[in-house]
């Protein structure tokens, strides 16, 4: 009777988050992260544009990655694991179960959207 009283443990994720072969300019280096496995894809994509924006302070002159700063993540960011498209919605554990399948830690590959302001 005691286990229904213990608050339910977190499973960890290890996974890598590189960037993905098309993704063209600059981008970061492989990264070994940590996650609760209900992360949803969308707080990945976050991550990744705090990352770039750490990496590019001087992103206030129109860089890819400020550029479209008043968007959402997911129309900066796709995500993918083995080459499919990953949503938003989808969690950590979701991808680990469906897409990845094999033994080793999961990888994550992004890629950057180039966004433009339209000037009127």
């Amino acid at each position: 009777m005691e286990e229904y009283n213990q608050a339910p443990k977190f499973i960890k994720i290890l996974f890598f988050l590189t960037p993905h072969s098309m993704n063209g300019g600059k981008s970061l280096k492989r990264e070994r992260l940590f996650a609760n496995d209900f992360i949803s894809m969308r707080k990945v994509m976050e991550h990744v544009l705090e990352k770039m924006d750490e990496e590019n302070p001087q992103s206030t002159t129109g860089s890819v990655v400020s550029s479209g700063n008043d968007l959402p993540a997911e129309e900066r960011v796709r995500l993918y694991c083995l080459d499919t498209l990953l949503s938003p919605e989808m969690d950590l554990r979701t991808v680990k179960h469906y897409y990845w399948k094999g033994p080793g830690d999961l990888v994550l590959t992004y890629s950057i959207l180039k966004t433009e302001r339209l000037s009127l």
